[in-house]
């Protein structure tokens, strides 16, 4: 059976010359179709009816909602349940009738002051006296003042409840976010829990309630809400959106926001519909959104989603709440929020690469780990993960899947494994989880319905064919078995021999969309309002990506998530310890920190020599300049004895012992080395930062910076400039940077230029004149971090590289490039403390090295193109002209030389774009005055600001009689376009401005 829910908000209704009052009957056309399967149909309206809750008001909304009803009964009739379901805003409440008296108990609000006699309760809900007056004339139902109030309905043999809560009880005049209070107990112990599905309705998000009580009302009202609700429907933000809501055990609700169905002045308008099919506990959502051009309402979204699992109350099995609760703890130090939030809240399933045989690479194909518990996925996975790979995290959140697929999980440690006795193990980790039946009914119950989760496999405890036997046991006990176990030994190759259905995977790093999709969620847990302007969301949750990524560096550190939640962390509380770190080493600092002290259990007050030790462990692998950064037992024996001469230390054993347990270092195959590029880096370059101003530390920065192309100098001179600011370090990268094409012209993309002629008759052939009417910047960068996901899986394995048989010209170009981002990145670290002049000196040497850069590859290309006609036409088909050859090669040498100009414009904005330098940008641009210099400061302005239209059209007339650079500049507005919110007029102007066709919504006409 289905039941069909309209949902309307936040109509602020003050006269009948409103422009949403004589929209009933385009509300109604818009969805009257989409009920014809429902057994039962709701109006629902959450809140703020009325503009200023006075009584005049409610009668202008009591005729609109009544003319709803009636047209929805002349289409369904008895269908229509006779109730409008309400919920009051704070535009309900009525502010002349406020007092001192409850303005002075509304100050601090709790369950001391409220009391039990209902006083004070009744003295705020005074304010609300004409909502609850229009309430009794729209539905003809006695009712009184209240909290909440339950409308309850039956649809064939299916108990369905509205929970109305009154969050606007308290409202006052100009309230700000986390101010309110709602009274959860005096509510839940009238509420009747035996529904089959319920459906709460109110006006405020969680994050307007206050934290900042005893019992934390906002945490409080969040498990309130998702223990009774399935579904949730909320108003106040006039903004259409979803998200998935939980706080407690593993209840988890989709909460629902909807777009205003009228504002004041404004000629917008939205609302939107559900319909819930009771016995699947499907849900189908659609949004509409007033359409001027066409005079109706538009479908703009739809969706399917699942309402909450009935598994708590329906299992066979339950979970007890404290393990549900200790799993779901997160370990990361996250501040004041460290009890509020969840694994859950940040948690995204890694993707796997797997094999199905154990003797083979592990490069067969990849999976998203959130597959695993499918029925067509394996019945044995081992999952191999690195230290910090979040193996650990990965089946615990398996664990609370598996849950609400209606499975019976186990979660035990491998330690706890006994080989003579593996039901004693089972037993004790199943009465520490189970609550209701004993161990004995769940060993008996049926397999399929039960999984194990075995964490941190090895081969110490048990011999080979041991392991192989206590598999095969526990196989025959559940359905499916997940394992984790640290990378692989040969050893544990024999667990797969001759075992059908195993498969084994690693855990990878995150890919770009799933950091991305972290990054989100992180965003929105540390802004108190969930319910963000969706621009400033897109524009914040770059800027992360983009510091995350910095850090992260070219595989310097693995993107798995504890890292990337400790940099978000740490960037979150920036607190530099010495003022010459500089935001950036502060991450690294901590990601350090936070090994020592959580992982190794340092004391605090030993932190410091652990640091001492490292660095000098660090710069004694770096002085010994071989390539491979590793030392046997013996030789790191040897350093600590040097060391210990020294500096007062730890003995040998117990240093070391630290040092693994931190996976600072790691040993691999009888060598120790450091676990992750970033802190051998980090390390070396902070101690040539604290002797750089002596000649040995001017040296090792002048070889380091004559040696860019080596990405190992490259790196520690990048890390050196989150440590340092001297002067010399300044000197010697710009100096870097003028010298890789110190001969070649700097390209201008004058018309008539060199370069210009390379490009001038491609971008003729070039044609895109359309652009979409409405595009979701949200979808697209979705789709660019895919696009980036493929090609880093197609991207071989980063091996070190022979420099010495590169050609001279390939090293030249890599000095070039790494020495704009080290340029760049001094800039950025710089950019409060270097005097104006000299931040526009750098930067402009920084556009004549990239401009520079692509004049030498002009001219590569030019020189060598007959070389490569005559190498072709060897290999061609031999009707083929030379003329014909030359005119397809000409075209891919334009191409490319198109291509590789944006890509070194492209490395020039993420190495030295940042929004708090656009006036130098725009006064280097002026300095150099070529096109060229001009385009790439607005690209650099546009992707870290917002697009002006007035300066588009500046830069448009400048440039619209050259078409190489206007090629350049609608690259970038296109760009702009897909990946902002822009609204539609501004879209319009642009559009005209360069001639573009906007294409209808692809609602209406399919793109052409």
């Amino acid at each position: 059976m289905k039941i069909g829910i309209l949902h309307l908000t936040d109509a602020h209704f003050s006269s009948d010359k409103d422009f949403v009052y004589n929209k009933t009957s385009k509300i109604v056309a818009a969805v009257k179709y989409i009920y014809e399967d429902c057994d039962k149909i709701y109006i629902t309206f959450s809140g703020d009816i009325a503009n200023m809750g006075k009584t005049e008001e409610y009668e202008i909304a009591k005729c609109f909602l009544n003319s709803i009803r009636s047209l929805f009964k002349r289409f369904y009739l008895d269908k229509v349940f006779p109730q409008i379901i309400i919920s009051p805003g704070n535009h309900d409440c009525d502010f002349a009738l406020d007092n001192q008296s409850r303005r002075i108990l509304l100050t601090n609000p709790s369950y001391t002051v409220l009391g039990d006699d209902g006083s004070i309760i009744n003295t705020a809900l005074s304010v609300q006296k004409p909502y609850f007056e229009f309430v009794k004339k729209l539905n003809d139902q006695d009712i009184d003042a209240n909290l909440f109030s339950c409308i309850n309905d039956t649809v064939g043999e299916h108990h369905i409840q509205f929970l109305s809560l009154n969050t606007a009880w308290m409202s006052q005049i100009k309230e700000q976010p986390g101010t309110l209070f709602f009274p959860v107990r005096i509510v839940e112990g009238k509420l009747n829990k035996n529904t089959d599905i319920c459906i709460s309705i109110f006006h405020h998000h969680p994050a307007w309630m206050t934290p900042n009580t005893i019992e934390n009302n906002r945490t409080e009202f969040i498990d309130f809400v998702n223990e009774h609700s399935d579904f949730v429907l909320v108003g106040h933000e006039h903004q259409q959106r979803s998200e998935l809501n939980g706080l407690i055990g593993t209840e988890t609700v989709k909460y629902f926001c909807g777009e205003a169905l009228g504002e004041v002045n404004k000629q917008t308008s939205g609302f939107q519909s559900f319909i819930i099919d009771i016995d699947s506990r499907n849900g189908v959502f659609q949004s509409y959104s007033w359409n001027n051009n066409d005079d109706l309402y538009e479908k703009r979204k739809e969706f399917d989603f699942e309402l909450k699992k009935l598994y708590s109350r329906l299992q066979e099995f339950h979970v007890r709440p404290e393990f549900i609760k200790s799993i779901e703890a997160i370990e990361i130090p996250l501040g004041e929020k460290q009890n509020e939030i969840k694994i859950s809240d940040l948690f995204v399933y890694p993707d796997l690469e797997k094999t199905s045989d154990l003797n083979k690479e592990l490069n067969s194909s990849y999976e998203d780990s959130e597959r695993i518990l499918d029925d067509d996925f394996s019945s044995t996975v081992i999952l191999e993960g690195a230290n910090q790979a979040g193996k650990t995290t990965l089946i615990k959140m398996l664990y609370i899947e598996s849950i609400k697929r209606n499975n019976y999980p186990l979660l035990v440690s491998w330690e706890n494994i006994k080989y003579k006795k593996i039901d004693t193990g089972l037993q004790r980790a199943y009465e520490e989880q189970y609550d209701n039946k004993t161990y004995e009914i769940y060993a008996q119950y049926d397999n399929s319905s039960k999984i194990l989760f075995i964490d941190n496999l090895s081969s110490d405890k048990f011999s080979n064919l041991e392991i192989k036997s206590v598999i095969d046991k526990l196989k025959s006990r559940f359905g499916k078995i997940v394992i984790t176990t640290s990378p692989r030994y040969d050893s544990l190759a024999l667990i797969g021999m001759n075992q059908q259905d195993l498969l084994y995977a690693r855990i990878l790093p995150l890919g770009y969309k799933k950091r991305g999709k972290l990054i989100e969620s992180f965003y929105r847990l540390t802004h108190q309002n969930v319910f963000i302007d969706k621009q400033l969301f897109l524009e914040e949750t770059k800027k992360l990506f983009d510091e995350v990524q910095t850090i992260l560096g070219d595989k310097l550190m693995p993107a798995y998530p504890i890292f990337i939640i400790s940099i978000l962390q740490s960037m979150n509380m920036m607190q530099p310890a010495r003022i010459e770190q500089t935001s950036y080493g502060y991450c690294y600092h901590t990601l350090i920190h936070y090994a020592l002290s959580v992982k190794a259990k340092v004391r605090n007050e030993d932190i410091d020599s652990c640091f001492n030790y490292l660095g000098e462990l660090a710069f004694y692998l770096y002085k010994k300049g071989d390539e491979i950064q590793s030392l046997s037992n013996v030789e790191l024996k040897k350093f600590h004895e040097e060391y210990a001469n020294q500096f007062v230390s730890k003995n040998f054993q117990d240093m070391k012992q630290i040092l693994l347990d931190s996976n600072i270092i790691v040993l691999d195959d009888e060598e120790y080395r450091f676990g992750y590029e970033y802190i051998y880096y980090y390390l070396v370059a902070q101690k040539i930062a604290a002797v750089v101003a002596t000649d040995f530390g001017r040296n090792e920065i002048k070889k380091l910076c004559n040696n860019l192309e080596n990405d190992k100098c490259a790196n520690i001179l990048v890390f050196i400039t989150h440590h340092s600011k001297d002067s010399i370090l300044i000197e010697e990268a710009t100096l870097a940077t003028m010298l890789p094409f110190e001969e070649i012209t700097p390209i201008t993309l004058d018309k008539g230029k060199e370069y210009y002629k390379l490009l001038e008759s491609i971008v003729e052939q070039l044609k895109d004149n359309i652009i979409p009417a409405e595009i979701d910047p949200i979808k697209e960068r979705e789709k660019n971090w895919e696009q980036q996901d493929k090609i880093e899986k197609n991207l071989p394995a980063k091996d070190e590289e022979d420099l010495s048989t590169l050609p001279q010209e390939i090293i030249m170009m890599r000095q070039a490039i790494r020495a704009l981002e080290i340029v760049g990145q001094i800039i950025k670290n710089r950019k409060g403390s270097l005097p104006r002049t000299q931040l526009i000196d750098m930067v402009t040497e920084l556009y004549f090295t990239a401009f520079r850069t692509i004049g030498f590859f002009g001219k590569l290309v030019t020189n060598t193109q007959d070389e490569i006609i005559e190498n072709l036409k060897n290999d061609s088909n031999e009707y083929e002209t030379k003329a014909r050859m030359k005119e397809r090669l000409n075209i891919f040498i334009q191409l490319y030389s198109l291509r590789f100009c944006l890509g070194i414009f492209s490395k020039v904005i993420h190495s030295v774009g940042l929004s708090e330098l656009k006036e130098i940008f725009s006064e280097v641009a002026i300095k150099i005055g070529t096109p060229a210099a001009k385009v790439l400061s607005f690209s650099i302005n546009t992707c870290y600001g917002r697009m002006s239209y007035g300066e588009l059209q500046k830069i448009y007339k400048e440039m619209k009689s050259n078409p190489v650079v206007l090629r350049i500049l609608k690259a970038r507005v296109k760009s702009y376009l897909y990946n902002n919110h822009v609204d539609y007029k501004k879209r319009q102007q642009i559009a005209e401005l360069f001639n573009w066709q906007v294409a209808p919504s692809q609602s209406n006409k399919q793109l052409r």
